[in-house]
Protein backbone atom coordinates (compact mmCIF):
# COMPACT_ATOMS: atom_id res chain seq x y z
CA UNK A 1 0.00 0.00 0.00
CA UNK A 2 1.35 3.43 -0.88
CA UNK A 3 1.30 6.31 1.55
CA UNK A 4 1.86 9.97 0.77
CA UNK A 5 3.88 11.10 -2.23
CA UNK A 6 7.28 11.39 -0.55
CA UNK A 7 9.93 8.66 -0.43
CA UNK A 8 10.26 7.17 3.05
CA UNK A 9 13.51 6.79 5.00
CA UNK A 10 14.77 3.26 5.48
CA UNK A 11 12.49 1.41 7.90
CA UNK A 12 14.45 -0.80 10.24
CA UNK A 13 12.68 -3.73 11.84
CA UNK A 14 13.38 -3.78 15.58
CA UNK A 15 13.91 -7.19 17.19
CA UNK A 16 11.54 -7.96 20.05
CA UNK A 17 14.21 -7.85 22.75
CA UNK A 18 14.95 -5.67 25.73
CA UNK A 19 15.27 -2.12 24.41
CA UNK A 20 18.35 -1.17 26.42
CA UNK A 21 20.24 -4.30 25.35
CA UNK A 22 19.21 -3.79 21.75
CA UNK A 23 20.51 -0.22 21.82
CA UNK A 24 23.77 -1.32 23.41
CA UNK A 25 24.36 -3.92 20.69
CA UNK A 26 23.69 -1.35 17.96
CA UNK A 27 25.97 1.25 19.54
CA UNK A 28 28.81 -0.87 20.95
CA UNK A 29 29.72 -2.71 17.75
CA UNK A 30 30.65 0.34 15.60
CA UNK A 31 32.40 2.06 18.55
CA UNK A 32 34.48 -1.04 19.31
CA UNK A 33 35.13 -1.61 15.62
CA UNK A 34 36.41 1.96 15.29
CA UNK A 35 38.64 1.38 18.31
CA UNK A 36 40.20 -1.70 16.72
CA UNK A 37 40.86 0.16 13.49
CA UNK A 38 42.36 3.13 15.32
CA UNK A 39 44.96 0.84 16.92
CA UNK A 40 46.05 -0.34 13.50
CA UNK A 41 46.41 3.20 12.16
CA UNK A 42 49.13 3.89 14.76
CA UNK A 43 48.21 7.55 15.10
CA UNK A 44 48.06 9.15 18.54
CA UNK A 45 45.39 11.69 19.37
CA UNK A 46 48.08 14.30 20.15
CA UNK A 47 49.92 13.69 16.89
CA UNK A 48 46.65 13.99 14.97
CA UNK A 49 45.88 17.41 16.47
CA UNK A 50 49.42 18.72 16.08
CA UNK A 51 49.57 17.81 12.39
CA UNK A 52 48.80 20.25 9.54
CA UNK A 53 46.64 18.13 7.22
CA UNK A 54 48.23 19.07 3.83
CA UNK A 55 51.69 18.27 5.25
CA UNK A 56 50.83 14.94 6.88
CA UNK A 57 53.41 12.24 6.09
CA UNK A 58 50.56 9.73 6.15
CA UNK A 59 47.56 11.58 4.62
CA UNK A 60 45.47 8.42 4.41
CA UNK A 61 45.99 7.61 8.09
CA UNK A 62 45.31 11.21 9.04
CA UNK A 63 42.02 11.26 7.15
CA UNK A 64 40.85 7.89 8.44
CA UNK A 65 41.75 8.77 12.04
CA UNK A 66 39.44 11.78 11.77
CA UNK A 67 36.67 9.58 10.33
CA UNK A 68 36.95 7.18 13.27
CA UNK A 69 36.70 10.13 15.67
CA UNK A 70 33.36 11.00 14.07
CA UNK A 71 32.15 7.43 14.53
CA UNK A 72 33.08 7.57 18.21
CA UNK A 73 31.28 10.89 18.68
CA UNK A 74 28.23 9.45 16.95
CA UNK A 75 28.25 6.53 19.37
CA UNK A 76 28.44 8.85 22.36
CA UNK A 77 25.45 10.82 21.11
CA UNK A 78 23.52 7.59 20.58
CA UNK A 79 24.23 6.56 24.16
CA UNK A 80 22.56 9.74 25.43
CA UNK A 81 19.60 9.21 23.10
CA UNK A 82 19.22 5.61 24.27
CA UNK A 83 19.24 6.71 27.89
CA UNK A 84 16.55 9.29 27.14
CA UNK A 85 14.34 6.71 25.39
CA UNK A 86 14.70 4.01 28.05
CA UNK A 87 14.19 6.43 30.96
CA UNK A 88 11.13 7.98 29.28
CA UNK A 89 9.29 4.72 28.53
CA UNK A 90 7.65 4.32 31.96
CA UNK A 91 6.00 7.75 31.72
CA UNK A 92 5.30 7.66 27.98
CA UNK A 93 1.61 8.47 27.60
CA UNK A 94 -0.39 10.10 24.84
CA UNK A 95 -1.15 13.78 25.21
CA UNK A 96 -4.80 14.77 25.52
CA UNK A 97 -5.88 15.79 21.96
CA UNK A 98 -7.47 18.91 23.44
CA UNK A 99 -4.20 20.00 25.09
CA UNK A 100 -2.71 22.01 22.23
CA UNK A 101 0.12 23.50 24.30
CA UNK A 102 0.99 20.12 25.84
CA UNK A 103 1.19 18.51 22.39
CA UNK A 104 3.45 21.30 21.15
CA UNK A 105 5.84 20.92 24.08
CA UNK A 106 5.88 17.12 23.84
CA UNK A 107 6.56 17.22 20.09
CA UNK A 108 9.34 19.80 20.47
CA UNK A 109 11.09 17.77 23.19
CA UNK A 110 11.13 14.72 20.95
CA UNK A 111 11.96 16.70 17.81
CA UNK A 112 14.98 18.22 19.57
CA UNK A 113 16.33 14.71 20.19
CA UNK A 114 15.57 13.67 16.61
CA UNK A 115 17.38 16.75 15.26
CA UNK A 116 20.49 15.79 17.28
CA UNK A 117 20.46 12.27 15.87
CA UNK A 118 19.94 13.51 12.32
CA UNK A 119 23.08 15.64 12.69
CA UNK A 120 25.10 12.43 13.14
CA UNK A 121 23.25 10.73 10.31
CA UNK A 122 24.21 13.67 8.12
CA UNK A 123 27.88 13.42 9.11
CA UNK A 124 27.95 9.66 8.53
CA UNK A 125 26.24 10.13 5.15
CA UNK A 126 28.80 12.70 4.00
CA UNK A 127 31.66 10.51 5.20
CA UNK A 128 30.19 7.44 3.50
CA UNK A 129 30.13 9.21 0.13
CA UNK A 130 33.82 10.10 0.44
CA UNK A 131 34.73 6.59 1.58
CA UNK A 132 32.96 5.13 -1.45
CA UNK A 133 34.92 7.57 -3.61
CA UNK A 134 38.24 6.57 -2.06
CA UNK A 135 37.51 2.93 -2.88
CA UNK A 136 38.54 3.67 -6.48
CA UNK A 137 41.29 6.11 -5.45
CA UNK A 138 42.89 4.36 -2.47
CA UNK A 139 46.25 6.01 -2.99
CA UNK A 140 48.22 8.47 -0.84
CA UNK A 141 48.23 11.14 -3.57
CA UNK A 142 44.41 11.25 -3.70
CA UNK A 143 44.13 11.49 0.07
CA UNK A 144 46.65 14.34 0.15
CA UNK A 145 44.97 16.16 -2.74
CA UNK A 146 41.61 15.77 -0.98
CA UNK A 147 43.04 17.23 2.25
CA UNK A 148 44.70 20.10 0.37
CA UNK A 149 41.47 21.06 -1.39
CA UNK A 150 39.53 20.85 1.89
CA UNK A 151 42.02 23.20 3.56
CA UNK A 152 42.09 25.50 0.53
CA UNK A 153 38.28 25.78 0.54
CA UNK A 154 38.24 26.67 4.24
CA UNK A 155 40.99 29.27 3.76
CA UNK A 156 39.18 30.88 0.82
CA UNK A 157 35.96 31.11 2.86
CA UNK A 158 37.84 32.83 5.67
CA UNK A 159 39.56 35.29 3.32
CA UNK A 160 36.26 36.04 1.53
CA UNK A 161 34.56 36.65 4.88
CA UNK A 162 37.24 39.11 5.99
CA UNK A 163 37.05 40.98 2.71
CA UNK A 164 33.23 41.11 2.71
CA UNK A 165 32.69 42.24 6.29
CA UNK A 166 35.94 44.09 7.10
CA UNK A 167 37.17 45.23 3.70
CA UNK A 168 40.61 43.75 4.38
CA UNK A 169 42.85 41.30 2.53
CA UNK A 170 45.18 39.29 4.77
CA UNK A 171 48.55 38.76 3.08
CA UNK A 172 49.37 35.80 5.32
CA UNK A 173 46.24 34.01 4.18
CA UNK A 174 46.95 35.00 0.57
CA UNK A 175 50.42 33.44 0.86
CA UNK A 176 48.95 30.24 2.34
CA UNK A 177 46.39 30.08 -0.44
CA UNK A 178 49.10 30.45 -3.09
CA UNK A 179 51.11 27.62 -1.53
CA UNK A 180 48.08 25.34 -1.35
CA UNK A 181 47.15 26.06 -4.97
CA UNK A 182 50.70 25.18 -6.06
CA UNK A 183 50.59 21.98 -4.01
CA UNK A 184 47.19 21.02 -5.44
CA UNK A 185 48.33 21.63 -9.01
CA UNK A 186 51.46 19.52 -8.55
CA UNK A 187 49.43 16.68 -7.09
CA UNK A 188 46.79 16.93 -9.82
CA UNK A 189 49.42 16.02 -12.42
CA UNK A 190 49.58 12.52 -10.88
CA UNK A 191 45.83 11.98 -10.63
CA UNK A 192 43.12 10.74 -12.97
CA UNK A 193 40.24 13.24 -13.33
CA UNK A 194 37.60 10.49 -13.36
CA UNK A 195 38.77 9.34 -9.91
CA UNK A 196 38.61 12.80 -8.32
CA UNK A 197 34.94 12.62 -7.30
CA UNK A 198 35.54 15.43 -4.75
CA UNK A 199 37.00 18.02 -7.17
CA UNK A 200 35.46 19.94 -10.02
CA UNK A 201 36.73 18.82 -13.41
CA UNK A 202 36.46 20.91 -16.58
CA UNK A 203 37.61 19.85 -20.04
CA UNK A 204 39.50 16.95 -18.48
CA UNK A 205 41.37 19.26 -16.10
CA UNK A 206 41.15 18.92 -12.31
CA UNK A 207 40.25 22.26 -10.76
CA UNK A 208 41.27 23.53 -7.33
CA UNK A 209 37.65 23.66 -6.22
CA UNK A 210 35.56 21.15 -4.33
CA UNK A 211 32.37 19.74 -5.80
CA UNK A 212 29.05 20.18 -4.04
CA UNK A 213 27.85 17.23 -1.99
CA UNK A 214 25.10 16.55 -4.51
CA UNK A 215 27.65 16.32 -7.33
CA UNK A 216 29.85 14.03 -5.21
CA UNK A 217 26.86 11.81 -4.49
CA UNK A 218 26.05 11.50 -8.20
CA UNK A 219 29.72 10.87 -9.04
CA UNK A 220 30.09 7.87 -6.70
CA UNK A 221 26.55 6.49 -6.92
CA UNK A 222 27.25 4.17 -9.90
CA UNK A 223 30.08 2.49 -7.96
CA UNK A 224 28.10 1.98 -4.74
CA UNK A 225 27.57 -1.58 -3.60
CA UNK A 226 24.01 -2.70 -3.06
CA UNK A 227 24.42 -2.54 0.72
CA UNK A 228 25.52 1.11 0.41
CA UNK A 229 22.56 2.03 -1.81
CA UNK A 230 20.20 0.32 0.61
CA UNK A 231 21.12 2.74 3.41
CA UNK A 232 22.08 5.87 1.45
CA UNK A 233 19.17 5.60 -1.00
CA UNK A 234 19.18 8.72 -3.22
CA UNK A 235 20.55 12.18 -2.59
CA UNK A 236 17.21 13.70 -1.62
CA UNK A 237 16.01 10.79 0.52
CA UNK A 238 19.20 10.71 2.59
CA UNK A 239 21.00 14.05 2.57
CA UNK A 240 17.97 16.07 1.48
CA UNK A 241 15.60 14.70 4.11
CA UNK A 242 18.26 15.19 6.79
CA UNK A 243 18.37 18.87 5.90
CA UNK A 244 14.80 19.32 7.10
CA UNK A 245 15.96 18.57 10.66
CA UNK A 246 19.14 20.65 10.44
CA UNK A 247 17.84 23.84 8.83
CA UNK A 248 14.82 25.99 9.67
CA UNK A 249 12.00 25.77 7.16
CA UNK A 250 8.52 27.08 6.54
CA UNK A 251 6.80 23.67 6.73
CA UNK A 252 5.09 22.76 10.01
CA UNK A 253 6.91 19.43 10.36
CA UNK A 254 5.66 16.31 12.10
CA UNK A 255 3.09 16.18 14.86
CA UNK A 256 2.21 13.63 17.56
CA UNK A 257 5.77 12.29 17.71
CA UNK A 258 6.52 9.14 19.71
CA UNK A 259 9.57 7.68 21.43
CA UNK A 260 9.62 5.12 18.61
CA UNK A 261 10.40 7.98 16.20
CA UNK A 262 13.58 8.72 18.17
CA UNK A 263 14.35 5.00 18.32
CA UNK A 264 14.17 4.74 14.51
CA UNK A 265 16.55 7.69 14.08
CA UNK A 266 18.96 6.18 16.62
CA UNK A 267 18.95 2.89 14.72
CA UNK A 268 19.55 4.62 11.39
CA UNK A 269 22.52 6.58 12.76
CA UNK A 270 24.00 3.40 14.22
CA UNK A 271 23.63 1.55 10.90
CA UNK A 272 25.37 4.37 9.02
CA UNK A 273 28.20 4.38 11.59
CA UNK A 274 28.54 0.62 11.15
CA UNK A 275 28.83 1.03 7.37
CA UNK A 276 31.50 3.70 7.86
CA UNK A 277 33.56 1.35 10.04
CA UNK A 278 33.37 -1.43 7.43
CA UNK A 279 34.31 0.98 4.63
CA UNK A 280 37.34 2.18 6.60
CA UNK A 281 38.36 -1.45 7.24
CA UNK A 282 38.21 -2.14 3.51
CA UNK A 283 40.25 0.95 2.64
CA UNK A 284 42.87 -0.19 5.17
CA UNK A 285 42.96 -3.53 3.31
CA UNK A 286 42.35 -5.49 6.48
CA UNK A 287 41.40 -9.11 5.78
CA UNK A 288 41.19 -12.37 7.76
CA UNK A 289 39.41 -10.51 10.52
CA UNK A 290 37.81 -11.87 13.65
CA UNK A 291 36.08 -10.54 16.74
CA UNK A 292 34.29 -7.22 16.57
CA UNK A 293 35.59 -6.32 13.09
CA UNK A 294 34.20 -9.58 11.73
CA UNK A 295 30.88 -8.83 13.44
CA UNK A 296 30.82 -5.40 11.75
CA UNK A 297 31.60 -6.84 8.32
CA UNK A 298 29.07 -9.65 8.66
CA UNK A 299 26.30 -7.27 9.70
CA UNK A 300 26.91 -5.13 6.61
CA UNK A 301 27.87 -7.68 3.97
CA UNK A 302 26.03 -10.85 4.99
CA UNK A 303 22.74 -9.33 6.10
CA UNK A 304 20.73 -9.33 2.89
CA UNK A 305 17.52 -7.98 4.43
CA UNK A 306 18.22 -4.24 3.79
CA UNK A 307 19.30 -5.04 0.21
CA UNK A 308 16.15 -7.11 -0.37
CA UNK A 309 13.96 -4.28 0.91
CA UNK A 310 15.86 -1.83 -1.27
CA UNK A 311 15.41 -3.97 -4.39
CA UNK A 312 11.72 -4.39 -3.58
CA UNK A 313 11.29 -0.62 -3.24
CA UNK A 314 13.29 0.44 -6.29
CA UNK A 315 12.49 -2.44 -8.63
CA UNK A 316 9.03 -3.76 -7.68
CA UNK A 317 7.30 -6.54 -9.62
CA UNK A 318 4.74 -4.28 -11.27
CA UNK A 319 3.87 -4.34 -14.99
CA UNK A 320 1.75 -2.41 -17.46
CA UNK A 321 -2.01 -2.88 -16.76
CA UNK A 322 -1.44 -3.86 -13.10
CA UNK A 323 -3.75 -2.19 -10.60
CA UNK A 324 -1.92 -0.14 -7.99
CA UNK A 325 -2.50 2.24 -5.09
CA UNK A 326 -0.72 5.59 -5.12
CA UNK A 327 -1.13 8.01 -2.24
CA UNK A 328 -4.35 6.26 -1.27
CA UNK A 329 -5.83 6.41 -4.78
CA UNK A 330 -6.63 3.48 -7.09
CA UNK A 331 -4.81 3.60 -10.44
CA UNK A 332 -3.64 1.43 -13.31
CA UNK A 333 -0.11 1.32 -14.69
CA UNK A 334 0.12 2.49 -18.30
CA UNK A 335 3.92 2.72 -18.59
CA UNK A 336 6.98 1.31 -16.82
CA UNK A 337 10.00 3.65 -16.70
CA UNK A 338 13.49 2.40 -15.89
CA UNK A 339 16.29 4.81 -14.96
CA UNK A 340 19.95 4.48 -15.92
CA UNK A 341 20.51 3.04 -12.43
CA UNK A 342 17.88 0.34 -12.92
CA UNK A 343 15.32 1.98 -10.65
CA UNK A 344 11.68 1.78 -11.73
CA UNK A 345 9.05 4.49 -11.95
CA UNK A 346 5.52 4.15 -13.24
CA UNK A 347 3.11 6.27 -15.22
CA UNK A 348 -0.34 5.58 -13.85
CA UNK A 349 -3.88 6.52 -14.80
CA UNK A 350 -6.22 7.20 -11.90
CA UNK A 351 -9.33 5.02 -11.90
CA UNK A 352 -11.11 7.00 -9.22
CA UNK A 353 -11.26 10.75 -8.82
CA UNK A 354 -7.66 12.06 -9.37
CA UNK A 355 -6.07 14.31 -6.71
CA UNK A 356 -5.89 17.07 -9.31
CA UNK A 357 -8.90 17.17 -11.67
CA UNK A 358 -6.68 18.38 -14.52
CA UNK A 359 -4.15 15.54 -14.03
CA UNK A 360 -5.72 12.14 -14.78
CA UNK A 361 -2.25 10.61 -15.22
CA UNK A 362 1.01 11.03 -13.33
CA UNK A 363 4.42 9.42 -12.77
CA UNK A 364 5.73 8.06 -9.45
CA UNK A 365 8.86 6.30 -8.23
CA UNK A 366 8.42 2.59 -7.49
CA UNK A 367 8.61 3.10 -3.75
CA UNK A 368 5.39 5.11 -3.80
CA UNK A 369 3.43 2.65 -5.94
CA UNK A 370 1.82 -0.25 -4.09
CA UNK A 371 0.65 -3.29 -6.03
CA UNK A 372 -3.08 -3.89 -5.59
CA UNK A 373 -3.82 -6.59 -8.17
CA UNK A 374 -1.81 -8.30 -10.92
CA UNK A 375 -3.88 -7.78 -14.06
CA UNK A 376 -2.25 -10.35 -16.36
CA UNK A 377 -2.78 -13.24 -13.97
CA UNK A 378 -6.35 -12.21 -13.16
CA UNK A 379 -7.29 -11.81 -16.83
CA UNK A 380 -5.85 -15.25 -17.65
CA UNK A 381 -7.85 -16.83 -14.83
CA UNK A 382 -11.09 -15.12 -15.92
CA UNK A 383 -10.51 -16.14 -19.54
CA UNK A 384 -9.95 -19.78 -18.55
CA UNK A 385 -13.14 -19.71 -16.47
CA UNK A 386 -15.20 -18.27 -19.34
CA UNK A 387 -13.88 -20.83 -21.81
CA UNK A 388 -14.69 -23.63 -19.40
CA UNK A 389 -18.23 -22.45 -18.71
CA UNK A 390 -19.07 -21.25 -22.24
CA UNK A 391 -16.70 -22.92 -24.74
CA UNK A 392 -18.11 -21.04 -27.72
CA UNK A 393 -17.37 -17.58 -26.32
CA UNK A 394 -14.08 -15.93 -27.33
CA UNK A 395 -13.74 -12.62 -25.44
CA UNK A 396 -11.14 -10.19 -26.79
CA UNK A 397 -8.24 -8.98 -24.71
CA UNK A 398 -9.81 -5.51 -24.54
CA UNK A 399 -13.12 -6.94 -23.32
CA UNK A 400 -11.37 -8.92 -20.60
CA UNK A 401 -9.27 -5.94 -19.51
CA UNK A 402 -12.30 -3.64 -19.46
CA UNK A 403 -14.30 -6.17 -17.43
CA UNK A 404 -11.45 -6.60 -14.95
CA UNK A 405 -11.07 -2.83 -14.58
CA UNK A 406 -14.79 -2.41 -13.88
CA UNK A 407 -14.69 -5.24 -11.34
CA UNK A 408 -11.67 -3.79 -9.50
CA UNK A 409 -13.22 -0.31 -9.43
CA UNK A 410 -16.52 -1.70 -8.15
CA UNK A 411 -14.85 -3.64 -5.31
CA UNK A 412 -12.78 -0.57 -4.44
CA UNK A 413 -15.95 1.50 -4.12
CA UNK A 414 -17.80 -0.89 -1.77
CA UNK A 415 -15.16 -1.30 0.93
CA UNK A 416 -11.87 -2.60 -0.47
CA UNK A 417 -10.49 0.95 -0.48
CA UNK A 418 -10.93 1.32 3.28
CA UNK A 419 -9.53 -2.16 3.96
CA UNK A 420 -6.49 -1.49 1.74
CA UNK A 421 -5.82 1.86 3.42
CA UNK A 422 -5.77 0.32 6.89
CA UNK A 423 -9.36 0.95 7.99
CA UNK A 424 -10.76 -2.61 7.95
CA UNK A 425 -13.69 -2.00 10.32
CA UNK A 426 -14.92 0.82 8.11
CA UNK A 427 -14.42 -1.28 4.98
CA UNK A 428 -16.26 -4.36 6.21
CA UNK A 429 -19.11 -2.21 7.47
CA UNK A 430 -19.38 -0.63 4.03
CA UNK A 431 -19.41 -4.06 2.38
CA UNK A 432 -22.11 -5.24 4.76
CA UNK A 433 -24.26 -2.24 3.97
CA UNK A 434 -23.79 -2.86 0.24
CA UNK A 435 -24.84 -6.53 0.56
CA UNK A 436 -27.90 -5.57 2.58
CA UNK A 437 -28.84 -3.05 -0.10
CA UNK A 438 -28.47 -5.72 -2.79
CA UNK A 439 -30.72 -8.09 -0.86
CA UNK A 440 -33.45 -5.44 -0.80
CA UNK A 441 -33.15 -5.01 -4.57
CA UNK A 442 -33.39 -8.74 -5.23
CA UNK A 443 -36.87 -9.60 -6.62
CA UNK A 444 -39.05 -11.79 -4.41
CA UNK A 445 -39.98 -15.22 -5.79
Amino acid sequence: MAGDNKPKPLIVEKPKTDEKKRHESFIDIPIKGAGQLRKRLKWSYSAYHMMYAPSAADPKGYYLFGVLNEVEKTGMSLMHASEFIVDSRPTDTAVDPKDDEGQRIADNILQAKIDELVLWQRKMTEIMIDLVGFNAANNEDYYRHYLVLQDLAALRRTQADIKEFYGAVNENYAHQEKRLVEQAEELAKKLKPEKCWYAKVKNGQIKNTLRSFEDKFKAVFPSMKVEDRAVLRTHQVSFGSQSSSLHPGSAAGKRNLKLDDIDSQLTMAAILALHVVVRVKDLMRIHNIKGVLKACADLVKKNDYPAQMHRKATNPDIEVDDFVVVGGDLAQVIKVIKSKYGYKSFRVRYLDKPPLPTTPEDEFIGELVGLHYKNKKAVAEVKAMILKETPGVRPTKKQLNDAMRESIMHMWSIGVKEITLGRPDEGYKKMGEYLEEQKKKKPKT
